[in-house]
């Protein structure tokens, strides 16, 4: 937990982030839904969607039924076969870059998954 902590201390200073889920929280870490499942019952009223880069993340997604969004950096020489194994995964979306989530987001704005954007909490658990 220390080593999320520091990292959203780092890079996210400022913006609330929790609850915060490690591999030590759960019996069962990723790619089981456990850590995802501990999420639901803090925010039962929320629809949850998760934003990850490993196919574990997928695979936790799709076993916890929630909507999973892959991130696969260009800059990755293995960019394209990455984006196409978190797509075979279960990936609604593959995002080069986070910043990219908010464009992704208003994509979405006039669809049957409107409610889910407008009532979404942001899920990235490495």
């Amino acid at each position: 937990e220390y080593e999320a902590a520091a990292t959203l201390e780092r890079h996210a200073r400022g913006i609330p982030f929790r609850p915060i889920i490690t591999d030590e929280c759960v019996a069962h870490p990723k790619p089981a839904p456990d850590g995802l499942h501990l999420i639901q019952q803090e925010y039962p009223d929320k629809h949850l969607w998760y934003l990850g880069d490993t196919v574990d993340d997928a695979l936790s997604a799709q076993s916890a039924g929630v909507p999973f969004i892959g991130v696969s950096t260009r800059y990755n020489p293995r960019h394209a076969e990455i984006a196409q194994i978190l797509k075979s995964r279960g990936a609604f979306a593959v995002l080069e870059n986070i910043n990219q989530m908010e464009a992704l987001l208003g994509e979405f704005a006039g669809s049957a998954l409107a409610g889910v954007c407008k009532e979404q909490t942001g899920v990235c658990k490495e």
